[in-house]
């Protein structure tokens, strides 16, 4: 496996970046503020490190991430979880902010420099992305309540619930008029969501979900990518041992939203996924087994029409699929 020292770890919070040079094997720590980042950036072009890896941290991670993109560096956000497994893995069990720093270069020195699929840097995107992700935590935050007000003995705890349930769908009705906003002023997103739209089963919701969350779509070969969305299966097989495929990681909130158009799309509206969802079923699989099948079908088909410029055709995407 390749190994790529000139890279610098980053471990982010709120306030604070903790950087390691692994090249130079150097420690810094900066404000996470505008300054901070360009002092930032002042520190690796002085040590000439051209890559930059730090872990998803809740979007503290967004501003130093753009700073360094538009600096030109080549900036790698990578899953927190496997960092940590990796450092178990290499016995590394201690933790603070310093570790992680050099724990996240030495990870980015192994894996994230060769993982790669270079997507532009667009503010456009990410803040499709930000309304998105504020349209489903209202959803998610709706539905909790929503239990819990079911849950509740009447009286005054579930009506004070329900005082903090009733502004909820007017707000993501405002998200969605802002989402659709953003997607029109914006002609490639306007473009590709007209695309999916021909897709029979896709709503607003799917299709602005996978503009702002997988602009790796026609980009990837469909095992890379499904693999990244978390509906790629895994073997788990030991000598004559042959054990149950399982999916697992990738981008959990674009998985769920995809999901729950799939349920839809396979069981009436899409004739390619629904033929494809009876016959999975005749051949005796798991319901929910055969609507990941269908996911991952879906996601190959979306793959081909994004890379070929094509919209939906049975005949085209049966083939392709």
């Amino acid at each position: 496996m390749a190994y790529f020292r000139d890279v610098v770890g980053i471990d982010v919070s709120k306030e604070n970046l903790d950087l390691y040079a692994l090249s130079h094997q150097q420690r810094r720590a900066v404000a996470n503020t505008a300054d901070g980042h360009a002092e930032l950036v002042s520190w690796l072009k002085s040590l000439g490190v051209r890559v930059a890896v730090m872990e998803a941290s809740g979007g503290y991670e967004r501003a130093v991430a753009g700073a360094l993109r538009r600096a030109g560096l080549d900036v790698r956000i990578v899953d927190p979880k496997r960092v940590r497994h990796f450092a178990k893995a290499a016995g590394r069990l201690a933790k603070n902010d310093r570790i992680d720093a050099q724990i996240i270069a030495e990870f980015g020195a192994v894996f994230a420099v060769v993982e790669r699929c270079d997507i532009p840097l667009d503010a456009k995107r990410e803040h499709l992305a930000s309304l998105v992700a504020a349209r489903q935590a209202l959803v998610d935050h709706q539905t909790a309540l929503q239990n819990q007000i079911a849950a509740c003995p009447k009286g005054a705890a579930q009506r004070a619930l329900a005082a903090a349930l009733k502004p909820i769908p007017a707000s993501i009705k405002q998200l969605d008029r802002l989402i659709a906003e953003a997607i029109a002023v914006h002609p490639p997103f306007a473009a590709l969501a007209a695309r999916l739209d021909t897709v029979p089963g896709l709503g607003p919701v799917t299709i602005a979900a996978l503009i702002a969350w997988l602009p790796e779509l026609g980009r990837l070969n469909r095992r890379s990518l499904a693999a990244l969305v978390g509906v790629a299966p895994f073997d788990d097989d030991s000598g004559k041992r042959t054990g149950q495929r399982y999916i697992k990681g990738g981008r959990s909130k674009l998985r769920n939203i995809v999901y729950m158009a799939v349920l839809g799309a396979a069981t009436r509206h899409n004739p390619i996924l629904k033929a494809y969802y009876d016959s999975l079923l005749n051949r005796g699989k798991l319901k929910k087994v055969a609507l990941i099948a269908c996911l991952r079908k879906l996601l190959t088909i979306l793959n081909t029409m994004v890379a070929k410029q094509q919209d939906w055709n049975p005949a085209l995407t049966a083939s392709a699929a």
